[in-house]
């Protein structure tokens, strides 16, 4: 590129180039005066426009012989390169567009994605589900259409999850292609679970009179109903020491594999359901059993230290 330069730098071999192109620069044409006065002659020997090309930077023109060389008619420009209508030496460094068809003028822009929210259940997240959503847009003509849209919700998926139907959304009025519709999952709440990852979280509220329990040593199963609707059974974790309540409160158990599908990523997986025990007082006594329940309880331990909210 160094030549290329040389000519940019050089005001008389610019002016030579100027008005005759590279092949003035080739045919060894005279210097002109300074100043360049009126009647100045030049000669050059033309020379096939490849052949210059490779001159100057190295290499042959390769593949873009079919574009009918750089100076003559079906090229990049006028005469000889960098005569009228040709390009000029800047625009063959910087890599001018003037005569190329414009670039990538011709492109049409695509609007922008819309998104829209997406309830589905725990229980549809859970076995599965199929939706269906009435799409309103505007269409090409710039008048409204409708089309219902099936979105198919895989087990396992999680609230956060996006699927995009390509194209679906407004024609532009600006005449821009129409953008993406993209629906994203949002996960309905549930009365009884909550779901951290691919597992399940549950209270389970047991009331005083299970928490005493049947007799020392004896551990206390309850059931309670799963995602699917089977019923489980569920032992509560004893408390430590002599005399410990059956049930304790807060107490929780795992149980393995009755959480939330795993995906793809783990096929017939499932996460697990962390059960939290919940001993519930009795809303009303009778004044018998109250007298009888204050004589039994006294001199029980208590832990009434106070703890922060969950």
């Amino acid at each position: 590129m160094n030549e290329a330069y040389e000519v940019l730098s050089d005001p008389n071999k610019r002016a030579v180039f100027d008005a005759h192109g590279v092949e003035g620069l080739q045919g060894g044409a005279p210097t002109p005066p300074p100043g360049g006065g009126p009647g100045v002659r030049f000669r050059y020997s033309p020379a096939p426009a490849e052949d210059v090309f490779a001159q100057f930077f190295g290499g042959g023109m390769g593949g873009m012989g079919g574009m009918g060389g750089f100076g003559g008619p079906g090229g990049m420009g006028g005469p000889g390169m960098g005569g009228p209508g040709g390009l000029n030496i800047e625009e063959l460094l910087g890599g001018g567009r003037r005569g190329m068809g414009g670039g990538m003028g011709g492109m049409v822009p695509k609007a922008p994605p819309v998104e829209h929210p997406l309830l589905v259940s725990l229980e549809e997240l859970f076995s599965g589900a199929v939706k269906t959503r009435k799409l309103t847009r505007r269409g090409p003509n710039g008048r409204p259409t409708e089309e219902l849209l099936s979105i198919e919700v895989k087990p396992g998926w999680k609230a956060g999850t996006k699927l995009t139907f390509e194209s679906k959304g407004d024609h532009g009025a600006d005449g821009s292609l129409p953008g993406d519709v993209v629906f994203v999952l949002q996960e309905k709440p549930h009365p009884r679970f909550r779901r951290v990852g691919s597992d399940l979280h549950c209270q389970l509220p047991v009331s005083l009179e299970t928490a005493l329990g049947a007799g020392p040593g004896k551990r206390v199963a309850v059931a309670l109903a799963g995602i699917d609707g089977r019923s489980l059974r569920v032992e509560a974790p004893m408390g430590d020491g002599v005399g410990a309540l059956a049930v304790v409160q807060g107490g929780r158990v795992r149980v393995p594999g009755e959480g939330m599908p795993l995906g793809a990523k783990a096929p017939g997986r499932r996460g697990d359901l962390v059960v939290t025990f919940d001993v519930r007082l009795p809303r009303s006594l009778t004044d018998a059993q109250r007298v009888a329940l204050a004589s039994a309880l006294r001199g029980a331990t208590y832990d009434l230290e106070p703890k922060a909210p969950e």
